[in-house]
């Protein structure tokens, strides 16, 4: 309900606008070729791609989609990695990339490719503070849907848990999982990055037909993270981790409920 509030204060136009300035809509400029751009919908979208009449029309309940991240709305897991690093680095991240550099065996030279700085998203700290301890109630508040996922962790964590819809549900019918096919289950989501007051990773998991992003997902986000920063890998109780950086208190935010 808040989500559905908030994107009906902001409308459409804005929320376009915003997603955009986070890079969705668009290719993250990664050093691998097909990577698709995903597609941030809005009134001018949808009047150039529908046929005349009423279908151009952008409806107020597409707004309220829109804003929870359904609808029209794609983006890749790449772009959500993208978004959690942004949010992490207060508006500062760089291009994702696979090569930092290339040696050549023939010559002995080897050419570096420095990091590509994306576009700043320009924001006031205050409001920074507020998204990330939101994020930090997400996997540690006692009604944080994450909290389990994140149990004991000696590092602190900022997420976000969701859900990708496979298919759309009619106007008049409702979402069961237990008898639709296993196929057709919602996507289970989550991002989220680490330590929460010295970011040093983000993670974006999606698992297919997995239902609950912090049900299924964040289990896994959970195991990438304390592999990069603790050194435990997965199934290797043995290996020895790496000294845990001190976990810091996150900014306050009242805890008005569920932290999703």
């Amino acid at each position: 309900m808040y989500f559905y509030q908030v994107a009906t204060l902001v409308g459409i136009e804005r929320l376009a606008q915003l997603f955009t300035r986070f890079g969705l809509g668009r290719p993250t400029g990664i050093d691998v070729g097909g990577e698709k751009p995903g597609l941030v919908p809005s009134p001018e979208w949808k009047r150039r791609v529908f046929p005349k009449g009423e279908a151009q029309t952008w409806f107020p309940g597409e707004t309220v989609i829109v804003g929870i991240g359904q609808g029209y709305l794609l983006v890749t897991p790449l772009q959500l990695a993208s978004v959690a690093a942004k949010i992490a680095k207060r508006g500062h991240t760089f291009a994702p990339r696979m090569v930092t550099a290339i040696h050549d065996t023939r010559t002995g030279k080897t050419e570096s490719f420095p990091p590509r700085p994306l576009p700043v998203v320009d924001a006031a700290p205050a409001h920074w503070d507020i998204v990330v301890a939101g994020m930090v109630g997400v996997t540690s508040f006692p009604k944080g849907t994450a909290r389990l996922a994140w149990k004991d962790t000696p590092y602190s964590v900022a997420g976000k848990s969701g859900t990708a819809q496979v298919f759309s549900v009619g106007q008049n019918e409702k979402y069961d999982e237990k008898t639709i096919e296993e196929r057709l289950r919602d996507h289970g989501v989550f991002i989220a990055f680490a330590p929460a007051d010295k970011p040093r990773i983000a993670v974006a998991v999606l698992v297919e037909n997995g239902r609950s992003g912090s049900g299924t997902a964040a289990p896994v986000a959970r195991k990438v993270a304390d592999a990069y920063l603790l050194g435990k890998m997965p199934d290797s109780p043995a290996s020895t981790p790496a000294p845990a950086p001190a976990r810091q208190a996150a900014p306050p935010v009242p805890d008005t409920g569920d932290q999703e």
